[in-house]
């Protein structure tokens, strides 16, 4: 009966060690960000998942090819405060030591798709995916979605500023996260 017992807490801990390596692996590309007001969640995704997510919507192998070009992020923000926080892309900065990034506007999105000819159903399929560019979040509100940014093989960093309570006090919330990277250029 003890054989079996340890076989159980080797097997056991044999499926955790595997199922540990994942959350590991997916860490290193995982920035967070949290006070009192706010959670700020950062991941970066790498072309094989953006290409099977929209492999999977009916995108065309060409457009699929076409998102090679581009870094993807997928943010969630949650508003842990009392107040409406207000999100703005536009107050967001993305740079490295030697240069400001590209972070690319919903519009030049869809303007880039429609240009390549891709169905009206599939550019809305991928505007969706978008964070919105501008949200107030009430309390305790979680919103999520990706930004698009140049790919570089450099690390960057982010700046985002939010603006706790803009009816009023208009306090400001500075969130910076250093070293992010692309998916596959992990430092």
């Amino acid at each position: 009966m003890r054989r079996f017992f340890i076989q159980i807490l080797l097997t056991t801990y044999f499926f955790l060690c595997i199922s540990v390596i994942p959350v590991v692996n997916a860490a290193e590309n995982r920035w967070v960000f949290i006070n009192q007001d706010l959670k700020l969640r950062i991941v970066a995704r790498s072309n094989e998942q953006m290409a099977a997510f929209y492999e999977a919507r009916g995108f065309p192998q060409e457009a699929i090819k076409n998102l090679q070009r581009f870094c993807f992020f997928t943010v969630g923000i949650a508003n842990k405060s009392n107040e409406v926080i207000l999100l703005d892309l536009e107050q967001w900065s993305f740079h490295s030591a030697e240069k400001k990034f590209k972070r690319y506007h919903r519009n030049v999105l869809k303007k880039y798709w429609q240009d390549s000819g891709l169905e009206k159903r599939l550019i809305s399929t991928f505007r969706w995916t978008l964070l919105p560019e501008k949200l107030d979040f009430r309390p305790d509100e979680h919103e999520g979605g990706n930004i698009v940014v140049s790919r570089t093989p450099l690390p960057f960093n982010i700046e985002a500023r939010f603006i706790k309570d803009p009816e009023n006090t208009r306090e400001e919330i500075k969130v910076k996260l250093n070293n992010i990277h692309c998916f596959g250029n992990e430092p």
